[in-house]
């Protein structure tokens, strides 16, 4: 009985571990700080302050997708 308890708490540990990782991966806010926009993104006119992590952000807009990204405002 012993044995099934240790085999249960190890494989919750690795499902745990297993689900920490992929979402590391999926999740944009683990992505790294980009410092320019990547290229066919066009800065818009939305500038907004971000409380949570205190700074001014700039929205960027791709036209042939459509994806929009936020970067840090330097100015």
């Amino acid at each position: 009985m012993m044995k099934f308890i240790v085999a249960y708490v190890v494989f919750q540990i690795i499902i745990f571990t297993v689900l920490i990782v992929i979402s590391s991966k999926k999740d944009k806010r683990f992505a790294a700080a980009i410092q320019k926009p990547p290229p066919n993104f066009e800065p818009t006119n939305e500038v907004f302050y971000d409380p949570i992590e205190n700074i001014m952000k700039r929205v960027y807009y791709n036209q042939f997708t459509g994806e929009r990204i936020y970067l840090t405002e330097l100015d």
